[in-house]
């Protein structure tokens, strides 16, 4: 293996680095096909998963919980907190965007009559804000819309804990 300018490890411990890495990526494989396993039995059975079981950091970074989860409908659940806030006092758009992505994404999540689960990648999304929240909980009800095999619309609803309308969302994803 080439030395990068600069390193002065030796190739043994080049090599020792790069087995490190292997062995998490194996590590983190085998956690995402154990909770993958697990999460697509909850979509056929349309049941609300008390934990979130498939491997999402960012989700669990904003604190996202899903909700309900069926073919073509999510529900994602996000406690409003100071640090989701924006400079004047409101829960920050960039979030209620990423809730209506997620939720977007999920409703697309589950096939229906199967108990088969497919991940997908966001290709465009549109928002439009009709209110705001300071306090409580928000709401973000996805629904699949139509598509094909590997591309397919959704769109979503984010409302407030007093299920007032503050968001609307459609988003085009693609398969992986």
């Amino acid at each position: 293996m080439p030395m990068a300018p600069g390193d002065r490890r030796s190739p043994s411990e080049r090599h020792a680095r790069v087995g490190c890495w292997a062995t998490q990526r194996r590590a983190c494989a085998r956690a995402f096909a154990k909770a993958y396993a697990t999460w697509k039995g909850l979509c056929k059975m349309g049941k609300s998963p008390e934990v979130v079981v498939d491997p999402s950091p960012f989700r669990d970074l904003l604190g996202m919980r899903i909700g309900k989860l069926q073919p073509g409908r999510a529900e994602l659940e996000l406690d409003i907190s100071p640090t989701l806030m924006n400079f004047v006092g409101r829960l920050h758009g960039g979030v209620v965007a990423t809730l209506i992505d997620m939720a977007g994404t999920l409703a697309g999540y589950c096939l229906p009559d199967s108990d088969e689960t497919r991940s997908s990648v966001t290709l465009s999304l549109t928002v439009g804000f009709t209110g705001t929240a300071t306090s409580g909980k928000v709401r973000a009800v996805g629904l699949k819309r139509g598509g094909g095999r590997k591309i397919y619309n959704s769109t979503v609803d984010v409302f407030d804990e007093n299920d007032t309308l503050i968001a609307t969302g459609q988003g085009t994803y693609r398969y992986t």
